[in-house]
This record gives C-alpha cells, structure tokens and sequence, in this order.
C-alpha cells in the first residue's frame, strides 16, 4: 500500500501541476477576443507600414480553421523562441525581428515588426480586435512575472525532489518484528558480518565511519575471439549505516559497471554506468556468445560471459538478519537525513 501511496504522488506531483499549466495555457481565455458589431471584412488582406511593420488578416470558414492556420503559419517560421500561450504564437524571428499569429473567430491574423512595442501597436490598431478582459493566468505569469514564474518552478521541483527522496525511503522501510526486543548495536554488527559465513554470493565488510559495505561482484570477465576482445564488469554494493538512537539500519543502493570492446576491423568501443537508486525490484541478467579461443588453443563456439543478478537475492538475508533483531531496515538516497529521511 505505501508503495501505490508513493508512486501516486511521484506521478501525481508532476502530472498534475504540469498538465494544469498546459490545459490553461491552451484551454484557458484567449489574449484577444473579437469586437461586438465591427465588421471584419474591410481588415482582411496584407497591408505593410513605412516602419517596415506587416499586418495580414486571413478569413477562414471557421474557428477552428482560423486556429488550424495561425497554427501552420508559426510553425513555418524559423524562429529563435516561440511561445504559445492563450491562442496566441508570439515569436522572434532567426533573422531578427518580433511577431505573433493568433486567431480571432473566423480569423487568422499575423503581425511582423522590429521590436514588441510595434507588434502590439499594430495588433490594438485592428478595429475588429481587442483585448480580453479575461486575462489568462499563464499569459500573466509567464508575460509578466515570469522571474517569480520560474523561481516558484525551482522551489517546487526542489520540493518534488525532496518527497521522491523521502517518499521513497518511506515506502521501502521494513519495520522491525514488534515481538522481538530490539538488540545493541554491536551485536547487529557483529550480525551482519556473520553473514560472510554462509553461502551467499556477496561479502560484507567493514567502511569508513562505522559503515558497512555488501559488495556483489556479479559479472567479470574477459574474452578473447576470433575478431573481437572485450571485458565486461558488474558490482552492486549496498552500505549500511547503523543507527542505535532510532534503532534503523540505512542502506544506500549502488549499481556500477563496464563493457569494453574492440575488434580487429578497428570498432572500439566503451561503457560505463553508476546510478543510485531504491530498489523495489531489480533483476539483472546477461549473456554473450561468439567464437572464442580456448586454454588449449582450440576455437570454440562458446559463452564469453554470463551473469545473473537479483537484488532480493542480496536484500533479503540483510532484511532479516535486521529485522528479526528488533531493528528496522531503511533503504535512502543519502545518509544526509533532511533529504534521505
């Protein structure tokens, strides 16, 4: 349940506030709205003014066409920015020079001059046009506060940040068997590095600052073919930080690896991937064939690697060597606990 909880609000707290900004800026009131009464007819056509500055008014056979076209016009327009907000495509042409196309009713308009001043100069000068007293809020923002507009993003994502950090951590925590009095901490290190003792594919050792370290070497190897040679390398390592006051083991997750390959017809080529993450589930496995030199000289058709990996596999003995020790166990993104939690 906490886990649909948290993923709820990953996606909801993105889709939400993004698509809200969207639907008004498209949906919401246009920037302009067609004068009651005035005839348009006399407007329509080109007409270019002594400062340079162009007004072209296009009579369509309905609104959606006259938003089909201003549409089609601006993106015809090879433009530095372009910004569509509340019906309208103001823009700033490559070339130099501002612009917008909007439509009004049955009506497409588009207006080219030097500078914005001109722009909206010409666009109040169209008897048929006039502003809408209806302002819409992204128009507004973005037109008018848009400095505040983006500060107000950043602290938002910040936020967001920080609950898909902390949410995260929330939702992977596996809480302690309640009938089981919690053990020192001492004895919960002493817990976890017995687990070098039995059969498991990973090895825990001691870190810097008290921490643990599990480290899973799932995949190394080399190759050498017939055109080919390469070496591939995967760890997985998981660090614990234990903590006596709160009576939590954190974990932070780190995959890492290589792929190097380079073949006789010249191709070379290399990888490299490092992400830290809180696993829900995560199951790895790979494998390579080709035409391979054997240790006695001998070409074969052959594996060059293949590796398994499954994080529960190396979750779960930590899990329960920490919760059947009155522990609880929190995975985190960072041991820096107002972000990791």
């Amino acid at each position: 349940m906490k886990v649909l909880v948290y993923f709820l609000g990953v996606f909801g707290g993105l889709i939400i506030p993004v698509g809200g900004f969207i639907a008004v800026a498209i949906f919401g009131p246009s920037a302009y709205i067609p004068v009651p009464g005035v005839d348009p007819a006399p407007y329509v056509g080109s007409q270019r003014f002594d400062d340079g500055s162009r007004v072209i008014v296009a009579e369509t056979v309905s609104p959606s066409e006259a938003r089909s076209l201003a549409r089609r016009t601006a993106e015809r327009i090879e433009t530095r920015r372009l910004e569509s907000i509340a019906g309208v495509h103001r823009y700033q042409r490559v070339t130099g020079g501002y612009g917008l196309v909007g439509a009004i009713d049955r009506y497409a308009v588009q207006v080219d001059a030097a500078d914005r001043e001109t722009v909206e100069m010409r666009m109040n000068e169209l008897g048929f046009v006039t502003a809408n007293p209806r302002r819409n809020p992204v128009a507004v923002a973005v037109g008018e506060h848009l400095r505040l507009t983006v500060s107000l993003a950043i602290l938002y994502l910040l936020l967001y940040a920080l609950w898909m950090s902390r949410g995260a951590a929330w939702a992977a925590r596996i809480d302690s068997d309640r009938a089981v009095a919690p053990i020192d901490a001492d004895t919960m290190r002493g817990r976890l590095l017995a687990l070098n003792g039995v059969d498991a594919p990973f090895s825990v050792s001691e870190a810097q600052k008290g921490r643990l370290r599990v480290h899973w070497r799932y995949a190394d190897a080399k190759w050498q073919g017939l055109l080919e040679q390469g070496a591939v390398r995967r760890v997985y390592t998981i660090e614990l930080q234990l903590d006596s006051r709160s009576r939590r083991v954190r974990a932070i997750h780190t995959a890492q690896g290589t792929h190097t390959s380079a073949s006789l017809l010249g191709r070379a080529w290399f990888r490299f991937y490092w992400h830290r993450s809180i696993p829900f589930l995560d199951r790895r496995h790979g494998r390579e064939v080709g035409l391979l030199l054997d240790d006695e000289g001998n070409w074969r058709v052959q594996d060059a690697y293949r590796y398994r990996f499954s994080v529960e596999e190396m979750r779960q003995p930590l899990v329960e060597a920490v919760t059947r020790g009155g522990w609880s166990w929190s995975p985190v993104l960072t041991f820096f606990r107002p972000v990791g939690g």
